[in-house]
């Protein structure tokens, strides 16, 4: 399909988002054709994200191992080798790339996925998950694109990276910092990367790394542009600074962040949300606010057919209640619940036991934002001459 044909999803500040026809991303705005045929151009302070159509993103784009890091950096690629305490890794899109070995969470191959649960990470040593199940534990020496070497309690011993599922590095404690300016880019084969910079200029794409390496590749390799410092901020990518999930019983229901809290896609009706939080009751979440921010919006749902639920909401600022509805259902989307932050230095959700306990007590908050503006006003576009 020919770039000039594929139609991105162009979201603004007032959370429209209407199908386009990408023309070009650069400091004067997003410039694109409508479905009208016209012309137009979006400033940078009213955009929010482009998503590439269902049709357009690519079935067979892989890489056989992703790199995840602390940042929330997400790449797919081959480990070149591991060498003073850091890590080279090759990228298909933005080539080599080298991190600090204590922002590196895990390796995954995408190829041999592990006969067991995902193995939790260890504050005394590295740990190797194999296709078959088992682990190998002891302090990781070096990696190269074959291999890994790794110091047991028996000695030294190489580990051919074909038979790894998992290369989980020792938890240091450290938390990453993940990027709050610039842009977040989606790959075709589920990379995620951070850069300070960005233009689109046709099919052409230029990013301006951490350090400002410039790197160039084709737009139809991407499956998505967030700008991180524009004018909404999403609470699922921003770290709570207090999270507390309170089982009526003894069954946990940890949040998850873009996700149902059983790991699905976030849906109401026939369409899916990239931007949620799932929860269980009951829940309560925590942000800090420095001032940046003016107003917050969401809408929330039961998450599916559950005819069982019932769950009390509430938004909270400083603790003190700024919206709450009782007895929500399922089969019901809320309204758009917008709160002005005013002076306020913490934002809380809570989802909290309704009439039937905690049965079927599954919510998802869908597109929770903070906005710059204090009321999310429609967006109009500049019609080119």
């Amino acid at each position: 399909m020919a770039r000039a044909d594929v139609r991105w999803n162009l979201t603004t500040a007032d959370f429209q988002t209407q199908p386009i026809n990408l023309m070009s991303v650069d400091k004067a705005g997003v410039r694109y054709i409508d479905k009208q045929s016209i012309e137009q151009t979006v400033a940078l302070d009213q955009f929010v994200s482009l998503q590439a159509a269902a049709a357009a993103v690519p079935k067979s784009a892989t890489s056989k191992l992703m790199l995840l890091l602390n940042t929330g950096t997400k790449l797919g690629g081959e480990v070149k080798e591991l060498k003073d305490e850091k890590l080279t890794f090759t990228n298909p899109y933005v080539g080599e790339l080298t991190f600090p070995l204590k922002q590196i969470t895990r390796i995954e191959s995408t190829t041999k996925p592990s006969a067991s649960a995902k193995v939790t990470a260890s504050k005394t040593e590295d740990i190797l998950q194999l296709a078959n199940g088992d682990t190998v534990r002891g302090v990781i020496d070096s990696i190269r694109p074959d291999a890994v070497s790794i110091k047991t309690s028996t000695g030294p011993s190489d580990v051919t990276l074909d038979s790894i599922a998992a290369v989980v590095f020792a938890d240091t404690g450290e938390s990453g910092k993940a990027a709050t300016k610039g842009y977040k880019l989606s790959f075709e084969d589920g990379s995620l990367l951070a850069v300070d910079a960005l233009t689109v200029q046709g099919s052409t794409v230029s990013a301006t790394l951490a350090g400002g390496a410039v790197r160039t590749f084709d737009l139809d390799k991407l499956t998505g542009i967030e700008q991180l410092d524009g004018p909404v901020g999403w609470l699922s990518g921003m770290t709570p600074s207090e999270i507390a999930q309170v089982p009526f019983l003894d069954v946990n229901w940890p949040s998850r962040m873009d996700r149902s809290v059983t790991g699905d896609s976030i849906r109401f009706g026939n369409r899916t949300y990239a931007r949620g939080i799932g929860v269980h009751s009951k829940s309560t979440l925590t942000w800090p606010l420095d001032g940046s921010y003016k107003s917050f919006r969401t809408q929330y749902a039961i998450d599916g057919n559950l005819p069982y639920a019932d769950v009390d909401v509430r938004v909270l600022l400083d603790g003190k209640v700024a919206h709450e509805a009782k007895g929500v259902r399922f089969g019901v989307l809320s309204p758009v619940v917008s709160v002005d932050l005013g002076s306020a230095k913490t934002i809380t959700l809570e989802v909290d036991f309704g009439a039937g306990y905690d049965v079927q007590d599954r919510l998802n908050w869908i597109e929770p934002a903070l906005l710059k503006t204090a009321v999310p006003a429609p967006v109009v576009p500049t019609t080119q001459p």
